[in-house]
């Protein structure tokens, strides 16, 4: 017998060994999820090797559709690397709609969105700051147009997914334009003076108010606490402050997602031109959404804002569960993107015809808005897992490994798994919903061997499942 072929035996009879170990252990892997009080048609899970024929490590209702929760976004992650490429990047544009003479624009600046989901409105006075210096722009004798007009939604577009409102922004919708994820940060300190108030990011024009009944009651008596109100249909807009505060309360840190429409971004732009050193004597701002062309045939940009390529998007989306990141990027596939609007219906075609690619259907795996917040996004474990295997393998592997959160170190498993032998051998997108617990990706045996992984918990108890969870990952990693 050659060493090859003894070498090939050898592997085949660890592998075989490691299955029949995993066959023993099940039932009480399993045990775990009933003592949380879970049933266990609830529960799926499938590991397996990342070499092309490597059996099942572990697998148990692994052909079962289950909901994905932010799972979702690695399906969001492979189609994205297959159909846009790592080189892709979201661009804002800005256009002259008039002449500059001594450093005066004669009309309007337009910027027109390009889908970047994570543009800040730093990012947005420095790329100000460089087009006054390439360009001479000083001052806009016009408007600030912002141009949103390349995704094209409806509210009926996303009937699977939570309504946006101010308490969770998490649940934003998509616009072709954002500066900070759409969200104002508010900070409120105060004592018996009153209260001090501020907000990022600026916002031209905007007037603070307060409306705060100032207490006697202990902070933790009071009825009606402190909040805050964007209204940008007044005229002029304000941010409103409004409950009860008392002396002793402490700091308190507001987050307030503004609605799908609103001319939060317009106001944003316009106070990064200000606070970039640039002058508006117009109408400060306006917003677009239509369709249809608006720039002048043949005009070129005055200035181009790129986003990172896709490789470091995916880093930001998947580590910390970004779920406008996974929207936008979805949105993107569609075809003719950005030549032509962008539409749900579009990006949902684009998936289908990727999955018939790859010989899947619906029942295998399907999505809904890219992020995980539907429960429409559904797959068997066994696809997820064999997609996992086939990206391992494949030109984008090292790509998605590298944007997964790493057990008890960084993203949405920082603080989780800390103390365990997961503690960097576990590279993992978390899900979460009210009634879904998931983990899918890539964990590493102590053998050194390389699983692709899905757990995927589907029960109204399945808050209770994450010790049992964590205790699977860590199966796999001692006995991989």
């Amino acid at each position: 017998m050659s060493r090859l072929v003894c070498l090939r035996w050898c592997c085949c009879v660890l592998l075989l060994l490691q299955a029949s170990l995993a066959r023993a252990d099940l039932p009480q892997l399993l045990t775990a999820f009933e003592r949380a009080g879970i049933p266990l048609q609830h529960v799926s899970i499938m590991a397996q090797g990342v070499q092309e024929d490597a059996p099942p490590l572990l697998a148990f209702n692994e052909q079962t559709p289950q909901v994905l929760a932010s799972t979702t976004k690695l399906l969001t992650s492979l189609v994205a690397l297959d159909v846009l490429g790592p080189k892709f990047a979201w661009q804002t544009r800005a256009y002259a709609l008039g002449t500059i003479q001594a450093g005066v624009l004669n009309g309007d600046l337009l910027i027109v969105g390009g889908g970047d989901a994570r543009l800040s409105s730093k990012e947005l006075v420095d790329w100000f700051q460089a087009l006054q210096k390439k360009k001479g722009l000083k001052e806009i004798r016009g408007n600030i147009v912002v141009h949103q007009g390349l995704f094209q939604t409806q509210a009926q577009d996303h009937a699977g997914t939570p309504t946006p409102s101010a308490e969770n922004p998490h649940h934003a919708w998509p616009e072709a334009f954002m500066v900070d994820e759409g969200v104002i940060r508010v900070a409120i300190a105060g004592n018996t003076q009153g209260l001090q108030v501020s907000y990022q990011p600026a916002l031209d024009g905007v007037v603070l108010e307060q409306q705060v009944l100032l207490s006697k009651r202990r902070c933790g008596a009071i009825q009606q606490p402190v909040g805050v109100v964007f209204d940008d249909q007044s005229e002029p807009p304000k941010l409103r402050i409004e409950g009860e505060w008392a002396p002793g309360c402490l700091p308190k840190q507001l987050t307030l997602a503004t609605p799908p429409g609103s001319r939060f971004s317009a106001l944003a732009v316009a106070a990064a031109w200000r606070a970039s050193g640039g002058l508006l004597t117009g109408a400060s701002y306006q917003r677009v959404d239509a369709a249809g062309p608006v720039i002048p045939k043949g005009l070129k940009p005055l200035g181009t804002l790129s986003s990172p390529t896709l490789g470091q998007l995916l880093r930001g989306m998947n580590k910390v569960s970004d779920n406008l990141m996974a929207r936008h990027l979805m949105l993107s596939w569609s075809k003719g993107f950005p030549a032509r609007p962008a539409t749900i219906k579009e990006a949902r075609k684009r998936f289908v015809q990727w999955r018939q690619k790859l010989g899947l259907s619906a029942e295998d795996v399907s999505v809904d808005n890219g992020s995980g917040l539907s429960r429409g996004e559904r797959a068997r474990p066994s696809t997820m897992t064999n997609l996992l295997r086939t990206a391992w393998r494949g030109t984008w592997g090292k790509t998605l490994f590298d944007s997964l959160p790493v057990a008890g170190q960084d993203g949405t498993l920082a603080n989780r798994m800390t103390r365990s032998v997961a503690r960097g051998n576990a590279f993992l997108k978390t899900g979460t919903l009210s009634d879904v617990r998931a983990l899918a990706g890539y964990v590493r045996g102590n053998s050194g061997q390389i699983y692709a992984v899905t757990l995927l918990v589907n029960d109204p108890r399945a808050d209770k499942a994450l010790q049992a969870m964590d205790g699977l990952i860590e199966w796999i990693i001692t006995n991989g």
